[in-house]
């Protein structure tokens, strides 16, 4: 569990990976151990512009506090040499801000 202790969280961010061409699988690991109501806290995902999650309850996603979830998303191909991948967190519709969080990927 040492993996999912620490990670990055925050309103919204992105990670931009560089990379050659080609096809590949994104691989991100979440954990709900910050304490943090994951109802408001919850995460979006979006790869290369494209939406791959909505408003994701990581707890509830993994079977409850201090457990892993680990989502996989294949056949991702690179724009521009990048695969960008954007988290957002809240609910903007319902005016709810929280984070987005994120442990590895």
């Amino acid at each position: 569990m040492e993996l999912y202790r620490y990670g990055v969280h925050g309103k919204e961010f992105v990670v931009n990976v560089t990379v050659g061409p080609g096809t590949y699988y994104v691989r991100l690991k979440f954990a709900a151990n910050r304490g943090l109501n994951t109802c408001e806290n919850c995460v979006s995902i979006a790869i290369n512009g494209q939406p791959v999650v909505s408003r994701m309850d990581v707890a509830a996603t993994a079977g409850g506090v201090q457990r892993a979830a680990d989502l996989v998303f294949n056949e991702i191909q690179p724009r521009n040499g990048v695969i960008d991948i954007r988290f957002t967190g809240g609910h903007p519709e319902l005016a709810l801000a929280g984070e987005a969080f994120v442990q590895a990927h």
